[in-house]
């Protein structure tokens, strides 16, 4: 018998859901977007001094609020058109050519978060490896009460599977505004790589530790701290949440 009945679904509607409204709220920034901030404004300063394209570095990845975000794209819109004014006065014509199509693509990327600030639906893709239990969750997510808790703003669930190369996944998976990663113990390589992969990529993550009921209390709690120990060195913080989607009668 377990000391205590283990955290259902329940607990992660509250607990993980609610996180990431506050935490992602509609996949503001992504690497790519601030990538582009980094490469366009630096990059003349280097086409002028070495020749030839600039190198885009790994960003720092952070957690922004709405507020934060709309000054944020207040802030890209004036670089956007400082840099415009840059490209045309100093650039030869050859030169500003490829550019004008890096600005384009900028400018876009600004778009398309004004059009996110807007977003009344969060798409969250529930990835793990095989019988992690992601189809018993998936039920209970979509039969529950999580989305309820959350307002106006709706929940798309979705099961995708786990990409056999880290590197490389589908088009349904980028396009998630956040991850429900499930495992039943500790992560193998493969997993703790995918998870910092989206991560860099500008998706949010939860891990999900199902099937806890299958432990006793002390193994339970061992291998919760393992995970969080797990997940410690990634570039931004990974909520743990605990639960057993499909716990026993009582």
């Amino acid at each position: 018998m377990l000391a205590k009945r283990p955290i259902l679904v329940g607990g992660l509607g509250l607990s993980a859901t609610l996180w990431l409204l506050d935490a992602v709220h509609l996949h503001f920034f992504d690497a790519s977007t601030l990538l582009s901030a980094i490469a366009l404004s630096s990059g003349i300063w280097w086409w002028r001094r070495q020749g030839g394209a600039p190198q885009p570095v790994e960003p720092k990845l952070t957690v922004a609020d709405r507020p934060a975000v709309e000054r944020a794209v207040a802030q890209l819109s004036a670089l956007r058109a400082a840099l415009a004014t840059a490209i045309e006065t100093t650039l030869s014509p050859t030169a500003q050519a490829s550019w004008q199509a890096a600005l384009a693509a900028f400018e876009q990327q600004i778009a398309d978060l004004k059009t996110g600030l807007e977003r009344q639906t969060l798409q969250i893709g529930l990835v793990g490896e095989p019988l992690s239990g992601k189809s018993t969750l998936l039920s209970h997510l979509q039969n529950g009460s999580a989305a309820a808790e959350l307002g106006t703003v709706s929940l798309n669930f979705q099961e995708l599977p786990l990409p056999a190369d880290p590197a490389a996944v589908s088009d349904a998976l980028t396009h998630q505004d956040a991850i429900f990663f499930l495992t039943t113990g500790d992560l193998t390589d493969s997993a703790y790589s995918f998870l910092k992969q989206r991560l860099l990529a500008g998706q949010r993550l939860v891990l999900v530790f199902n099937k806890q009921d299958q432990y006793l209390p002390t193994d339970r709690e061992s291998v919760l701290q393992q995970l969080q120990q797990r997940v410690a060195g990634l570039p931004l913080a990974v909520k743990v949440v605990a639960i057993a989607a499909a716990p026993p009668p009582h």
